[in-house]
């Protein structure tokens, strides 16, 4: 099977994973657990896997598959049940996959968990202590609340009253939440845009479609590190972004250039969780609430 991936590393851009994998049965759903941010901007939290841990994962809501380093998966004595190859913009490689029969974050738990397993190499040289990445396969069978402020996940049971705010439909695209986000003038457009938790800044793919002429300024070249190799990208500043009824103003994005000969994306780039003070999933309705508040009260928003 081929699997697309992205695990990018850069000062300005931090860590992606796009990547496909079949979804769990999810046991049961409640609770809060704390998060700490690595960085101020990537999440960690807790994970207990087959009633072992905890462990620190990256929370990643921009993967699809949830992923162990070889050391873990050996001590848990997890057996690969077969091989995927994980591709990058800089690469490609093998890695094994194998199943978790139990997967928990506070009092949430799913069981029958596939995991591809990786070394993680650019995750852990920020802290060796994170020894997996929990993605959607996971966390897409659940509704929570992602928050900043509050150093927090809190994942929400049946029959709970949502937040308030502007509830913002996504689409699913090869495992990817992707929402519309509207980018001002000069060059007014709906971009379409990954809601990723584990990415530090706003990525826009320049496609065959052109460089995106979005009132970008002070440019500059970072470097681009991957899995499977590292390259170049194009740093700059966007003017104004609007999602839902959040606007972010001077907005720093990554202007990355895709593999040769693949195919037109569903998507247009990456927005950060961290750009918001907090963010609501609803999974069962397919929709997210970007800086939510409790029903009655004035909106938020994240300086």
């Amino acid at each position: 099977m081929n699997i697309w991936g992205a695990r990018n590393g850069l000062a300005a851009l931090g860590l992606l994973f796009l990547i496909y994998a079949q979804g769990p049965r999810v046991v049961q759903a409640e609770g809060a657990v704390r998060l700490r941010l690595l960085g101020g901007r990537l999440v960690v939290v807790p994970v207990y896997l087959n009633d072992q841990g905890p462990f620190d994962f990256l929370l990643d809501t921009g993967t699809n598959s949830t992923i162990l380093t070889p050391e873990l998966a050996a001590s848990l004595g997890l057996r690969p049940v077969g091989r995927v190859t994980l591709i990058t913009v800089g690469g490609e490689r093998d890695v094994p996959r194998a199943l978790l029969h139990k997967v928990a974050v506070g009092g949430s738990t799913s069981a029958d968990v596939e995991v591809l397993v990786s070394g993680l190499e650019q995750v852990r040289k920020l802290d060796w202590r994170v020894s997996g990445v929990l993605g959607q396969n996971f966390l897409g069978r659940f509704n929570y609340t992602l928050d900043y402020d509050g150093r927090t996940v809190e994942f929400h049971g049946g029959g709970g009253v949502p937040p308030a705010g502007e509830r913002v439909s996504f689409a699913m695209g090869e495992g990817k939440l992707i929402v519309g986000a509207f980018c001002g003038a000069p060059d007014p457009r709906v971009l379409r845009l990954v809601v990723d938790a584990a990415a530090t800044d706003l990525v826009l793919f320049d496609d065959s479609r052109g460089s995106l002429a979005l009132a970008l300024s002070a440019r500059s070249v970072g470097l681009l590190q991957t899995e499977s190799g590292s390259g170049e990208a194009r740093l700059a500043r966007l003017r104004s972004l609007r999602v839902g009824d959040s606007k972010l103003e001077d907005v720093p994005v990554a202007l990355l250039r895709g593999p040769a000969g693949h195919v037109v994306r569903a998507e247009d780039g990456l927005l950060p969780t961290s750009l918001f003070s907090a963010i609501y999933f609803n999974h069962d309705d397919r929709y997210v609430i970007f800086n939510p508040r409790p029903v009655g009260s004035a909106p938020r928003g994240r300086q």
